[in-house]
């Protein structure tokens, strides 16, 4: 499930459009990091088994989606570098 509304947030009052500072803050040392094909590094809180995760994307250090599922049908590299670093 991909959320792009800032009227649903997570439990922790994360939600579309907050920065990724508020995200760091929000989960600290639970949030770790996953490497995409165009090497940038997507936030990302796993559950504890390590079954599910709900990544935190962003543009210009806000947050544009969150992704909510169980790992293995989420996919890292859903966009294309070539567009997705077009306008730097």
């Amino acid at each position: 499930m991909q959320i792009k509304t800032p009227a649903i947030q997570t439990l922790s009052g994360i939600g579309v459009g907050d920065t990724l500072e508020k995200v760091k803050h929000a989960y600290g040392k639970k949030l770790s990091y996953q490497t995409d094909t165009c090497g940038d590094a997507i936030p990302v809180l796993l559950s504890e088994d390590g079954h599910k995760m709900m990544v935190f994307w962003s543009e210009d250090s806000k947050l544009t989606a969150i992704q909510i599922g169980v790992r293995e049908a989420i996919d890292l590299n859903y966009h294309s570098c070539a567009d997705y670093h077009e306008e730097e």
